[in-house]
């Protein structure tokens, strides 16, 4: 009996009407009569293919916005569009990108069994155009991945990277980015946080209230060491371990908002006289430096960005709700603003009419004029749970 009768025969039996097989008697009926005489005809659609692109050299307005344990996601803050996106480990808290290579370095951990069993460290070394790793070096399994951004550093021959481990002792490892090889581990007991300075030397600052400074010689071996007088107190008021670059070295902030800066001459470790962010107006108010990456310099303009916030110490890391803006020379607070939203983490680019970005909570970046505080744009969904922003120089 053809299809279209017997669906029509059976259909018409009463007895189907009374219950809810008359339901699945009509949708078997549809089945069946597509099958047999084929669906409706449709244009072909054609086959997809699967293709690659690579990604321009990085602009001076491009950003990268870091996830702990997710993709790195990289904008370009002049036009608010995704440029690429980074697949790194679960356990990589910050990368150095090397415009001159056109790399991107990264330390990763990985587990034999995803979260527990035999661990692997590396430094995984990626294209800059395609984003995919290009070689590996394994080193040791001790690196820290907590993340703020001063884990790693390359210094200025373009050559050594460092490495910061803690198992709980502190060390460094060196590699060799040009020949792809692990040079050894430096021990740096008590002291932390990669700052490269001059051709082959970096600081670390240090639990007992001073600073650190390391040289490698061309095979990346300790060749001097060298350490500053104290100048902070890790009871009174410590230093934070997100130190940001100045022109010649590095700017410092303490829990109590003074500024430090850090430079290296030679053999020589100089460290300015410390000044305070607060007026004895701000400072009766309870103003204070916050978030977990509360600073930013614009070298060309010298001008010093902080996110700040009113509360105790241990509100240092909470969301922002003002920015201020100094002259650093000066010492002296030019502008500030406050936010349409709670900033979590501060960037700015280093061009002539220099962008600030803003991110908050929601994975929002506010673009702003950086000399005037001036809203530009919005750039919204920078990746999920973003925490830090990071630009494409190597001193970044």
């Amino acid at each position: 009996m053809p299809v279209a009768l017997f669906c029509h025969a059976r259909l018409r039996d009463q007895s189907l009407l009374a219950t809810g097989r008359r339901d699945m008697r009509i949708v078997f009926c549809i089945v069946v009569w597509l099958l047999v005489t084929g669906t409706p005809a449709h244009a072909e659609l054609p086959a997809e293919t699967i293709t690659t692109s690579t990604m321009q050299q990085p602009g001076p307005s491009w950003f990268i916005a870091k996830s702990g344990g997710l993709p790195y996601y990289i904008f370009d803050a002049a036009t608010g569009q995704m440029q690429g996106q980074l697949a790194l480990s679960y356990f990589t808290p910050t990368v150095q990108p090397n415009l001159a290579r056109g790399e991107i370095y990264a330390a990763e951990s990985y587990y034999s069994r995803g979260v527990r069993g035999q661990r692997t460290d590396l430094l995984a070394i990626y294209d800059m155009q395609t984003l995919t790793p290009v070689a590996e070096v394994q080193i040791p399994p001790k690196y820290e991945p907590s993340f703020f951004p001063r884990h790693i550093g390359l210094l200025g021959n373009g050559r050594h990277l460092v490495i910061f481990n803690m198992t709980p002792g502190q060390s460094v490892s060196i590699v060799d980015v040009e020949s792809r090889s692990y040079r050894g581990e430096i021990a740096t007991t008590g002291c932390s946080t990669i700052m490269p300075v001059q051709r082959d030397d970096f600081f670390l600052i240090c639990g007992d209230g001073t600073i650190q400074m390391i040289r490698v010689d061309t095979t990346g071996e300790e060749s001097l060491r060298k350490r500053s007088p104290a100048f902070f107190s890790l009871e009174n008021d410590p230093v934070s371990d997100k130190p940001i670059r100045s022109a010649n070295g590095w700017l410092l902030h303490s829990f109590e908002n003074l500024v430090y800066e850090v430079t290296a001459a030679d053999e020589r470790i100089l460290i300015s006289e410390p000044w305070s962010l607060l007026d004895a107006q701000t400072a009766a108010q309870g103003w204070r430096i916050a978030s977990s990456q509360p600073l930013a310099y614009h070298r060309g303009h010298d001008l010093l960005y902080v996110l700040m916030r009113v509360g105790d110490v241990n509100t240092r890391d909470d969301p922002a709700t003002e920015i201020w803006v100094f002259h650093k020379s000066q010492k002296r607070r030019l502008l500030r603003r406050t936010l349409d939203r709670r900033a979590i983490a501060v960037h700015v680019t280093e061009e002539e009419a220099p962008r600030l970005l803003l991110l908050d909570e929601d994975a929002t970046v506010s673009v702003l004029d950086g000399l005037q505080l001036r809203k530009l744009d919005e750039i919204h969904e920078v990746g999920p749970l973003p925490s830090m922003l990071q630009g494409f120089r190597i001193d970044d």
